[in-house]
C-alpha cells in the first residue's frame, strides 16, 4: 500500500555530490516512490574548517529530519561510512542499503578498512583534501561509457582527507535491517572485500554491474530501492541477526 511507502534518502561516496543520482531520482519517482540526496560537507574545495565524517552524518541526520515518516537510506562507496554511523539510534531508518560501499565496524575508519595505505591515485593537496587521479586501471575495466566516464571524471571534486580517517559514530547496522549490494563487476572495491561487507548484512543482492551502477544501470538500482521502499514497515526478527555479529 501507497502508505507503507518509506522515503528514499540517497548518499553519494567521495569526490562525488548529489548530482550522481539524478537518473535514480528520476526513476524512482516514476515508480511512485517519494527520495532525495544530499551533497556532504567533506566533499568539494574547503572553505575554512576542513569538514569530517561528523560533518557528513549531521548532514545525513538533518534530511532525516526533514522527512515525515520511514526512511530507506542507502550509501555508495564511502557514503557508507557516513550512513552507518549517522543512521545510529534512529529508528525512522527502515533499512540500510550499501551499495559497493564501505560497511565499516566500531572504531574503523575509511582507511582502516586497508591498514591505513593511501591508494596510489590519491594525490592529497596542501590544504589537506585528496584529489584522484584518473586510475587506469578502474577506467580499462569500467562497465561506463566513454560519455559516462568523462562525466563522472569532470565532475569530481577535492575530498577532505580527515573525513577518511575517522571511524562512525556509531555502527547502525548492528540495530537496523540492511541490505548489502554486491556489484560483480566492480573494479574500484573489490568483489572480495564486498562479499566480507555483506556477510555483516541482513541480505545480500548481488548486481551484475561496475562501481558506479546509479549512472549505467539506473534501473536495476531504482527497482531495488523502490521494492524496499514499499515493503511493509521495518520488523525486527530473526532473518537479520547477521547484524549482531
Amino acid at each position: 500500500m501507497a502508505d507503507d511507502r518509506a522515503t528514499v534518502l540517497l548518499v553519494h561516496g567521495a569526490w562525488g555530490g548529489r548530482w550522481i543520482w539524478g537518473r535514480v531520482l528520476r526513476l524512482l519517482s516514476e515508480r511512485g516512490v517519494d527520495a532525495l540526496a544530499i551533497d556532504l560537507p567533506s566533499a568539494g574545495e574547503p572553505s575554512g574548517r576542513l569538514r569530517g565524517l561528523a560533518e557528513d552524518e549531521t548532514a545525513v541526520r538533518e534530511a532525516l529530519d526533514e522527512v515525515d515518516g520511514e526512511v530507506v537510506l542507502c550509501g555508495h562507496s564511502f557514503g557508507g561510512m557516513v550512513v552507518t554511523g549517522a543512521a545510529a539510534g534512529r529508528e525512522q531508518v527502515r533499512r540500510l542499503v550499501y551499495l559497493c560501499a564501505f560497511m565499516p565496524t566500531e572504531g574503523t575508519s575509511l582507511l582502516g578498512n586497508f591498514d591505513g595505505a593511501v591508494p596510489p591515485f590519491w594525490r592529497i593537496r596542501d590544504d589537506l583534501t585528496v584529489v584522484r587521479d584518473v586510475d587506469e586501471t578502474s577506467v580499462a575495466a569500467s562497465d561506463l561509457s566513454p560519455e559516462d566516464i568523462l562525466l563522472l571524471t569532470s565532475r569530481r571534486v577535492p575530498h577532505s582527507l580527515t573525513a577518511f580517517t575517522q571511524a562512525p559514530s556509531g555502527i547502525a547496522w548492528r540495530t537496523i535491517p540492511s541490505t548489502y549490494v554486491v556489484c560483480t563487476k566492480d573494479a574500484s572495491l573489490p568483489v572480495a572485500r564486498q562479499r566480507a561487507f555483506a556477510m555483516q548484512a541482513s541480505d545480500v543482492v548481488d548486481l551484475p554491474t561496475g562501481h558506479h551502477p546509479m549512472l549505467n544501470r539506473p534501473e536495476l538500482v531504482a527497482d531495488l530501492l523502490a521494492d524496499i521502499a514499499t515493503r511493509e514497515s521495518r520488523v525486527v526478527g530473526a532473518s537479520e541477526s547477521a547484524r549482531n555479529r
